[in-house]
Protein backbone atom coordinates (compact mmCIF):
# COMPACT_ATOMS: atom_id res chain seq x y z
CA UNK A 1 0.00 0.00 0.00
CA UNK A 2 1.36 3.44 -0.85
CA UNK A 3 1.99 6.11 1.76
CA UNK A 4 -0.83 8.56 2.49
CA UNK A 5 -0.57 11.78 0.47
CA UNK A 6 -1.25 14.00 3.48
CA UNK A 7 1.81 12.61 5.27
CA UNK A 8 4.17 13.63 2.45
CA UNK A 9 7.28 11.75 1.26
CA UNK A 10 9.41 9.88 3.79
CA UNK A 11 13.13 10.54 3.67
CA UNK A 12 15.79 9.98 6.31
CA UNK A 13 18.44 12.65 6.73
CA UNK A 14 21.46 11.99 4.52
CA UNK A 15 24.72 11.39 6.38
CA UNK A 16 27.42 13.65 4.89
CA UNK A 17 30.87 12.15 4.36
CA UNK A 18 33.90 13.90 2.78
CA UNK A 19 33.08 12.98 -0.86
CA UNK A 20 29.58 11.47 -0.82
CA UNK A 21 26.36 11.23 1.10
CA UNK A 22 25.00 8.02 2.65
CA UNK A 23 21.29 7.27 2.64
CA UNK A 24 18.91 4.55 3.71
CA UNK A 25 17.17 2.18 1.32
CA UNK A 26 13.74 3.20 2.61
CA UNK A 27 14.16 6.92 1.83
CA UNK A 28 12.23 8.42 -1.05
CA UNK A 29 14.35 10.42 -3.50
CA UNK A 30 13.63 14.14 -3.20
CA UNK A 31 14.10 16.86 -5.86
CA UNK A 32 16.83 18.48 -3.70
CA UNK A 33 19.04 15.42 -4.20
CA UNK A 34 19.32 15.67 -8.01
CA UNK A 35 22.97 15.76 -9.07
CA UNK A 36 24.31 14.25 -5.84
CA UNK A 37 26.08 10.92 -5.43
CA UNK A 38 24.48 8.92 -2.64
CA UNK A 39 25.83 5.65 -1.29
CA UNK A 40 23.27 2.97 -0.43
CA UNK A 41 24.05 -0.28 1.38
CA UNK A 42 22.94 -3.43 -0.44
CA UNK A 43 23.65 -5.78 2.46
CA UNK A 44 27.26 -6.37 1.52
CA UNK A 45 28.79 -3.10 0.35
CA UNK A 46 27.99 0.59 -0.14
CA UNK A 47 26.91 1.21 -3.76
CA UNK A 48 27.25 4.75 -5.17
CA UNK A 49 24.17 6.05 -7.01
CA UNK A 50 24.14 9.23 -9.09
CA UNK A 51 20.72 10.84 -8.70
CA UNK A 52 18.97 12.13 -11.86
CA UNK A 53 15.52 13.70 -12.35
CA UNK A 54 13.86 10.45 -13.47
CA UNK A 55 14.52 8.91 -10.04
CA UNK A 56 12.44 11.44 -8.08
CA UNK A 57 9.67 9.72 -6.12
CA UNK A 58 11.35 6.29 -6.13
CA UNK A 59 13.11 4.71 -3.16
CA UNK A 60 16.91 4.58 -2.89
CA UNK A 61 16.77 0.81 -2.36
CA UNK A 62 15.38 0.29 -5.88
CA UNK A 63 18.76 1.26 -7.34
CA UNK A 64 21.00 -0.91 -5.13
CA UNK A 65 20.33 -4.55 -6.00
CA UNK A 66 20.66 -6.95 -3.07
CA UNK A 67 20.98 -10.16 -5.08
CA UNK A 68 23.50 -11.20 -7.70
CA UNK A 69 22.61 -13.26 -10.73
CA UNK A 70 24.29 -16.62 -10.93
CA UNK A 71 24.57 -18.35 -14.31
CA UNK A 72 23.03 -21.75 -14.94
CA UNK A 73 25.45 -24.59 -14.23
CA UNK A 74 25.04 -26.06 -17.73
CA UNK A 75 25.95 -22.74 -19.34
CA UNK A 76 29.12 -22.53 -17.23
CA UNK A 77 30.18 -26.05 -18.23
CA UNK A 78 29.57 -25.32 -21.92
CA UNK A 79 31.62 -22.12 -21.72
CA UNK A 80 34.52 -23.99 -20.08
CA UNK A 81 34.39 -26.68 -22.77
CA UNK A 82 34.51 -24.03 -25.52
CA UNK A 83 37.53 -22.38 -23.88
CA UNK A 84 39.37 -25.71 -23.75
CA UNK A 85 38.64 -26.29 -27.45
CA UNK A 86 40.00 -22.87 -28.38
CA UNK A 87 43.17 -23.39 -26.38
CA UNK A 88 43.71 -26.83 -27.94
CA UNK A 89 43.77 -25.48 -31.52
Amino acid sequence: MPRSVWKGPFADVLKKLPHVYRGTRRSMILPDWVGKTIEVHNGRAWRPINIVEDMIGHRLGEFAATRTKSPHKGAVLRARAMMKKKKGK
